[in-house]
């Protein structure tokens, strides 16, 4: 990310930072009505128990009553199951 000489303690208080920042906007209420609700889950890598797999990255995208998008959500799942959209989306 283009930064040299950047502390352990550093980046582990930009991790708690962003985290806490990712989970306020994944937690916060939605109480709109939204006429278009799109959902996508693109396969990403990612390490888990010191192998690499693909993981789907699943993302709520809507268009609101104003005709603009909003990022509504993000979640990680091992495939796109419907078990898994079915939480995500009551979520």
């Amino acid at each position: 990310m283009g930064l040299s000489g950047i502390s352990k303690s550093t980046v582990s208080k930009l991790c708690k930072d962003i985290g806490e920042s990712v989970s306020e906007f994944l937690n916060r209420p939605h109480t709109s009505a939204w006429p278009h609700v799109r959902l996508d889950a693109p396969y990403l890598k990612m390490r888990q128990g010191g192998r690499i797999g693909s993981i789907a990255t699943i993302f709520a995208v809507v268009v609101n009553s104003n005709g603009k998008r909003e990022r509504i959500g993000l979640g990680t799942c091992p495939s796109e199951e419907e078990t898994f959209c079915t939480e995500f989306l009551s979520g």
